[in-house]
């Protein structure tokens, strides 16, 4: 009975969290929405909300972007069982390796990476991912 409930809360509150983000479009309403997707098991729902936290054009709380790069890397590597370089890229994000400007260049559109300027990433001297132009 207890698990229904839960469940049905949580059902309501995604409801409630999409009407907040139509009426006002800030970051934290997507943080929220993601987290409630990850309590849930709805993990594809949960990166996408993440995605749209962490890359958000207003900046809000510094930390949710970071929670947000860290919870797709855990969902990519033990859910949705991605790659691991994808995996790291957004572990690195949420351990402060990428700048925030390096950060804004990606976008991420169903498993690739396509940026506004042509870049890649290639694994430096310590193992971390970064960018590089392609030419």
């Amino acid at each position: 009975y207890m698990n229904q409930r839960t469940m049905n809360r949580k059902e309501y509150d995604i409801q409630i969290l999409k009407e907040m983000i139509q009426e006002e479009d800030i970051p934290r309403h997507y943080h929220y929405l993601a987290n409630t997707y990850k309590m849930i098991g709805k993990w594809k729902e949960a990166v996408d909300m993440f995605l749209k936290r962490l890359y958000h054009s207003k900046e809000g709380f510094d930390y949710e972007k970071y929670d947000a790069a860290f919870e797709i890397g855990r969902i990519y590597q033990f859910h949705l069982k991605k790659p691991w370089d994808v995996c790291q890229y957004y572990y690195d994000i949420a351990n402060e390796k990428k700048s925030y400007n390096e950060i804004k260049k990606y976008h991420h559109f169903q498993d690739e990476y396509v940026s506004e300027i042509t870049l890649q990433t290639r694994r430096d001297n310590d193992g971390y991912l970064k960018i590089v132009d392609k030419k």
